[in-house]
């Protein structure tokens, strides 16, 4: 919201993580970045906040969950399949290769998902929410 700072390392520090700034930033976290034209105003509102947040973790908590979303993964992957291999012999690579990648690439997709809600909830606890 306007105002605010980025993490700093004194801060990332302290936390459970340790010193060093997740996903490579080099003053603070590589996630972070500065509010947003609309956003930030937005989220500086007090009720509005209120709001933002409470709906975000009925989201969490109901619809951006594995049980919903790995099989909707699941289904795109085995519907993608067939594709996959076909596009590797048509570029003249190795069909298993392409699809062990394309696999890992799904993988991706669902620690995501787990990741990602898990880090918005630890984040929205810690803000009484």
């Amino acid at each position: 919201m306007d105002g605010d700072q980025p993490p700093s390392r004194r801060r990332l520090a302290g936390s459970k993580r340790g010193g060093s700034p997740p996903f490579g930033g080099r003053d603070g976290p590589g996630w972070w970045r500065p509010p947003g034209y609309f956003s930030g105003p937005l989220l500086a509102n007090p009720e509005f906040r209120k709001r933002f947040l409470a709906r975000l973790e009925e989201i969490c908590r109901t619809v951006f969950t594995e049980e919903k979303f790995f099989p909707v993964i699941d289904a795109m992957e085995k519907r993608l399949d067939p594709e996959v291999k076909l596009w590797a012999k048509i570029a003249r690579q190795d069909p298993d290769a392409v699809l062990r990648a394309f696999r890992a690439d799904m993988q991706s997709f669902r620690a995501q998902v787990a990741n990602r809600r898990k880090f918005i909830l630890a984040q929205l606890e810690g803000q009484g929410g």
